[in-house]
């Protein structure tokens, strides 16, 4: 009788226990594989644009040291682990906690097509100003008018000056376009006018 009394204790307490053990240790476990994804693919991510020499590029074209590489690592680390931390809440039946959650991650996921394109156009303005500045540059350079100009007013070669308003031009008429592509109208309203 004590040994069927202590088997049905113990049978109430894993049953009562085990239903509630197995989703939190599941959610551990899916936080847990989330994790080593997000660090898996924001190194990924940095390697990649290590590769493509992200870095020496924009820092080379804006003059400021900026480590896009580790910034744009640590964004995709961050957003997989939130999706994780979602899919973690869900499966805890807490979606009072993940809705806030997943309605970001659903917000960001629609304005990502609108962030790719407006990143092609910037980098398509970037590329064809760098290309027309160092082409107009080398085509002035060959003239006799730089030598004539800046040593008798001596200023900076006139074909560096053209180049840069020329590169900063270009990329002037790339911003209505890029702001356009991110649905930022209040901002293209005064760079069209």
């Amino acid at each position: 009788m004590i040994k069927g009394l202590v088997m049905d204790n113990f049978q109430n307490f894993q049953h009562t226990y085990g239903v509630q053990l197995e989703p939190i240790l599941g959610a551990i476990a899916l936080l847990l594989v989330g994790w080593v994804i997000a660090l898996l693919a924001g190194a990924g991510v940095r390697k990649l644009l290590s590769k493509l020499n992200v870095n020496r590029h924009v820092n080379s074209s804006t003059g400021h040291h900026t480590d896009i590489e580790h910034i744009a690592g640590r964004v995709v680390f961050w957003f997989i682990l939130i999706i994780a931390v979602i899919a973690s809440f869900n499966l805890l039946n807490l979606h009072a906690v993940s809705a806030p959650f997943s309605n970001m991650v659903n917000e960001v996921l629609l304005f990502v097509p609108r962030v790719l394109s407006a990143l092609v156009l910037a980098v398509l303005g970037w590329v064809l100003a760098t290309l027309a500045r160092a082409g107009i540059t080398r085509l002035l350079a060959r003239t006799t008018l730089d030598e004539r100009l800046s040593a008798d007013v001596g200023v900076q070669p006139l074909s560096n000056n053209i180049g840069q308003i020329i590169y900063w031009l270009i990329l002037l008429l790339f911003v209505p376009m890029v702001l356009s592509a991110l649905g930022l109208n209040g901002l293209l309203l005064p760079v069209q006018n």
